[in-house]
């Protein structure tokens, strides 16, 4: 079961661990889960400066943050009176192909449209390239997405 402690999906032990956090409008931060904790330290009723400002935050935002000499990929979300903070390593280079058909079980098609997100394709050209509709791109998407999640956060990193 993938929950906020355990985003692992059952299929693949590949998949990117999720910090997730809370923080309050009086800069406190009121959760954590345990990547967050062990990535950022126990801070749970404590200040955090790693942390934008939540008086400033009025929409969602995404940046990019180093911590302990990693780089993450961060979504920021108000809510209420806090607001939330999602994060996942970015990955700077590709991932292996044949390392991903070992251990992911990609189908042929689904290997043909990876080979293609690596190679920094849009949508646009994948459909153009395999001859295929949008909607059958969007199921490939969601299996592969589903089987290997670097490849997801492979091609958010292109797209900040």
């Amino acid at each position: 079961m993938i929950t906020p402690d355990n985003p692992k999906s059952p299929e693949t032990d590949s998949a990117p661990k999720l910090i997730i956090c809370r923080k309050h409008l009086n800069n406190q931060i009121t959760y954590q889960n345990n990547e967050s904790t062990m990535t950022c330290g126990a801070l749970e009723g404590h200040y955090c400066a790693q942390c934008p400002d939540p008086k400033d935050l009025s929409f969602p935002t995404t940046d990019v943050v180093q911590l302990k000499n990693k780089t993450y990929t961060r979504m920021t979300v108000p809510e209420g009176d806090s607001m939330v903070m999602i994060m996942a390593e970015r990955l700077e280079t590709a991932p292996n192909l044949t390392q991903l058909q070992a251990t992911c079980k990609l189908s042929k098609r689904e290997l043909e449209i990876a080979k293609l997100i690596i190679a920094a394709q849009p949508n646009s050209r994948i459909i153009e390239t395999l001859v295929i509709s949008k909607s059958t791109l969007k199921t490939h998407l969601n299996n592969i997405y589903r089987k290997a999640p670097e490849l997801k956060l492979f091609r958010e990193g292109l797209q900040l």
